[in-house]
């Protein structure tokens, strides 16, 4: 029963990490960030459930700590306390955008990991770091044929995703994040000297096929482009946050942005070049 168990909780944990960029469906209004959200919850409680079955069936309870578990901890009883006493719209808290939602489950699935990494042989960190890459390759790939005009030939093809800046990730901006974070950890192991001369080049392959994706989704956000990146001005988003401090200490709760900045935004934001955009972030 123990080995099983043991089982499902080292593959649910990789399943998981390797899933979460890549899941969407086309059958709810927002195809990306709602249906991940929800991957996230769902594989967190079954994971959770897992490891305390196995602290059952053993007898005994073990938990592996590490340096950043105070902080972690911190971070998610702050947008837990903010989401339930700042934030009016609870379902905007923890449904949609669901700030504090993802916060809590990825707070669960930090655990998780660092409870089975502790239980585990030391490659199963590898094992961890391989799915993120493989998933990462798949998104990479995935935009650079969408950027070539590759996916909007393709018959098959659905329309929302014959768009040149289509990533599996959801949108431009985070996928950059998303595979610039992977090229960061790659290079990092070429030179951290633990790798043989094979598996050094083929870090460095997968991070040039990292870096071209990243680029070619960079390029389409620059100013002039259909879709160039519009953020908040930095003006605006100052005057927020001095407004917001000065009636509310605690903040505006997790998920509530876009309510304040139609609320506070000063007068001077109308004259910007985005005064007809309502930014949420």
């Amino acid at each position: 029963m123990l080995k099983i168990l043991d089982v499902f909780q080292h593959w649910g944990v990789l399943l998981l990490v390797f899933l979460l960029p890549l899941f969407f469906l086309p059958v709810t209004t927002d195809l990306f960030d709602l249906n991940k959200m929800g991957l996230l919850v769902v594989g967190v409680i079954v994971l959770l459930l897992i490891l305390s079955v196995r602290h059952i069936v053993r007898g005994r309870f073990t938990f592996v700590t590490t340096p950043l578990d105070r902080g972690v901890i911190a971070f998610a009883i702050v947008f837990a306390v903010s989401a339930f006493l700042q934030t009016p719209n609870k379902i905007d808290a923890f449904l949609f955008p669901g700030n504090a939602t993802i916060i809590l489950a990825l707070t669960g699935l930090f655990f998780v990991v660092t409870q089975t990494m502790g239980e585990e042989q030391k490659g199963y960190k590898e094992s961890i770091l391989w799915a993120l890459v493989g998933s990462g390759l798949i998104v990479a790939l995935v935009s650079i044929a969408a950027s070539v005009g590759l996916l909007e030939k393709l018959p098959f093809v659905p329309v929302y995703a014959k768009s040149k800046v289509f990533s599996l990730i959801g949108s431009p901006l985070p996928t950059v994040t998303f595979l610039s974070t992977l090229v960061i950890l790659l290079i990092g192991k070429v030179f951290s000297g633990g790798s043989n001369k094979l598996t050094s080049t083929y870090h460095l392959v997968l991070s040039v096929v990292f870096i071209l994706a990243g680029v070619g989704l960079g390029l389409s956000m620059l100013p002039g482009k259909p879709n160039a990146l519009r953020v908040l001005p930095l003006e605006t988003g100052w005057a927020l946050a001095v407004d917001t401090l000065k009636t509310s200490p605690l903040g505006i709760g997790p998920g509530n942005f876009l309510t304040t900045f139609n609320r506070l935004r000063p007068v001077s934001y109308n004259q910007t070049d985005v005064w007809n955009i309502r930014f949420n972030t």
